[in-house]
């Protein structure tokens, strides 16, 4: 452990190489120079794909079955009966 620390000592203590000065200047051209990318969508369409979402969740949450079947809810999958939980609830 200490040869890291006098690694990064040591490396802490030396100057930052002369490119790094100009390096914010190059990217921010290496950005402007590059085409935007992606998919661009228009305002309407936007639109009409949030009411079809809309309509589409009212209608699913209108949609019941007819006996549900309840499950208990468990974060982690069904619960064993051999976990230490159920095993130690039935000691007097």
């Amino acid at each position: 452990m200490n040869e890291l620390d006098r690694l990064l000592g040591n490396l802490r203590a030396a100057p930052a190489p002369d490119r790094l000065a100009d390096i914010d200047g190059e990217v921010l051209a290496a950005i402007s120079i590059r085409p935007p990318s992606g998919i661009t969508v228009s305002n309407a369409s936007f639109g009409l794909v949030a009411i079809a979402a809309l309509f589409v969740g009212i209608l699913g949450s209108g949609i019941t079955q007819p006996n549900p079947t309840r499950t208990p809810l468990a974060p982690f999958g069904a619960p064993s009966a051999l976990a230490p939980s159920t095993l130690l609830a039935d000691t007097p």
